[in-house]
């Protein structure tokens, strides 16, 4: 099963599900690169919740008149960026 992450930024938060190149065991307090609208950005994953439950979430909540976490009205798991990487030491 897929699981979504969330991931934490300087400014903001956002979910993320893994991309290919990454392992399953992912563990909170991790430093990762994700994709960004202009290459990679960094962030620490601070949750991660599975994509089943995320979608039900995400349906549930808009139909209420709120966007699901992440800000995306009306967002799945398969529409969401993907984790490319583990951060570097040099990059943390």
């Amino acid at each position: 099963p897929k699981i979504v992450f969330s991931v934490k930024f300087r400014r903001t938060q956002r979910n993320f599900v893994l991309g290919p190149r990454i392992s399953r065991d992912l563990k909170i307090g991790t430093y990762v690169k994700v994709e960004a609208d202009r290459g990679e950005d960094l962030g620490i994953v601070i949750g991660k919740v599975s994509a089943d439950k995320f979608n039900f979430a995400s349906r549930t909540q808009y139909t209420a008149g709120m966007g699901p976490p992440g800000g995306m009205g009306g967002s799945t798991a398969a529409d969401l960026k993907r984790i490319v990487r583990l951060a570097t030491h040099d990059e943390v």
